[in-house]
């Protein structure tokens, strides 16, 4: 609970002050349940992986029901929050900074509230491009503290229930005996039947917004469901997958992999630095600028740069800095 306890309070610094989409804080918070329901008999253990299983695809179908019926719009807000257009009429240079004022747009928490505080309204988007772009730095907390703030209850209702599954899936997983050397035949059994149906709903995810495009409802709706799907089976064949196939592969390629492993906990915050740093106003200010193609090369990039500085760390230093941390703020002199 001590160390559930240092990982929540390091998402939460990480939430507020580095990157708003961080997920140590659910992990932290679901990981207690997790904990209680590792006490459960095997028999138990499944039930609940059963039930969450059908919670969750009940939730998809029902807000995805939502937007299907309300075209693709449930959660939006139904007022129009653009601001009017502003026509300055021609004046005497005197009074161009006062016509220049008025027509500024709201910045910061006046953005917001022009908003009625919906990130999917254009004053929202706009206001928080700018504080992102051009700070000021409270301009910018403000948004992150507010998309941070909506991240934790949308995992209440939606990928939380997937988190908790898929962390119970792995105890049964380790209960069952899944990842001894002598089950290599049940691995990959679970791979094939993992990948049968999980390749297929991905696609069949995907597919929709390719033929109808993603203002249809109908896409919005299959998206979501089978998505959903496939994010429940694939896990269940990259896991017996990486088991047998890891120790296979070249040296060059598994050991810089595993550095990365064993550092998880300082890739993943190193990772958010240098992309807010690309990003944000005190950086370069990419926020909003790169296409889609740019997103994935600079995806590709820092995550190659990352593997290569932990397998040079873990080489020549030894443990992560966060993980010492971590594990000193667990076990204190006994760590």
């Amino acid at each position: 609970m001590r160390r559930l306890g240092l990982l929540l309070a390091i998402g939460l610094v990480h939430g507020l002050l580095v990157w708003y989409g961080d997920i140590l804080s659910i992990y932290a918070l679901i990981g207690i349940v997790v904990v209680a329901c590792m006490r459960l008999s095997d028999r138990w253990l499944r039930r609940v992986v059963i039930g969450l299983a059908c919670i969750m695809l009940t939730l998809t179908v029902l807000i995805a029901a939502l937007q299907f019926a309300f075209g693709g719009r449930f959660g939006t807000s139904a007022v129009e929050t653009a601001p009017p257009a502003v026509t300055v009429e021609p004046a005497e240079p005197a009074s161009a900074p006062t016509a220049t004022a008025a027509a500024a747009p709201p910045r910061g928490f006046d953005a917001m509230l022009r908003a009625h505080f919906t990130p999917t309204s254009q004053v929202w988007i706009d206001a928080e491009i700018a504080a992102q772009q051009q700070g000021p730095w409270l301009d910018a907390f403000a948004f992150r503290a507010a998309e941070y703030t909506f991240a934790i209850g949308v995992a209440v209702f939606s990928y939380g229930w997937h988190v908790l599954l898929m962390m119970l899936i792995g105890v049964w997983m380790q209960r069952s005996g899944l990842f001894r050397a002598d089950a290599s035949s049940r691995r990959w059994r679970l791979a094939r039947w993992g990948l049968a149906i999980g390749l297929p709903c991905a696609i069949g995810g995907v597919l929709p917004y390719w033929l109808l495009g993603r203002e249809s409802g109908l896409a919005v709706f299959a998206h979501s469901v089978l998505l959903t799907g496939s994010a429940l089976m694939l896990p269940l064949a990259y896991a017996p997958l990486i088991v047998e196939l890891g120790p296979r592969l070249p040296a060059f390629v598994r050991e810089p992999l595993a550095a990365t492993g064993r550092m998880a906990l300082t890739v993943y915050l190193c990772e958010s630095l240098v992309c807010t740093a690309l990003a944000a106003w005190w950086g370069l200010g990419l926020f909003a600028t790169l296409s889609d193609a740019q997103f994935t090369l600079v995806a590709a990039a820092v995550w190659t740069a990352l593997v290569c500085a932990a397998y040079a760390w873990r080489r020549f230093v030894g443990d992560g800095p966060m993980e010492r941390l971590w594990r000193a703020g667990t076990y204190g002199g006994r760590g």
